[in-house]
């Protein structure tokens, strides 16, 4: 994901996890884990920056799994107040 003028450090990668219907349809989110930077590339977009994290599975079954980056600043009332967040 391009970050344009945002530094990796400067957002939040979250893993999103929730069970799925019997039809794959998707049910409400129900666990949110923040990840980690391990590796920053600076701007050199070839390398990029790399986050991880772990989540343990809320209960057997299908599960959708995916990804938010949201800004993430000490001035922000909430990290989704410019709009600026990204689902993957």
């Amino acid at each position: 994901m391009e970050l344009g003028e945002l530094r990796p450090d400067e957002v939040v990668f979250e893993v999103v996890v929730g069970n799925l219907g019997i039809a794959d349809e998707a049910a409400p989110m129900t666990q949110t884990t923040a990840t980690r930077l391990a590796h920053d590339a600076g701007r050199d977009v070839a390398d990029g920056a790399f986050f991880e994290g772990a989540f343990t599975a809320p209960s057997a079954g299908h599960l959708g799994v995916t990804a938010r980056v949201m800004s993430l600043h000490k001035d922000l009332v909430t990290p989704v107040e410019m709009g600026l967040v990204r689902w993957a």
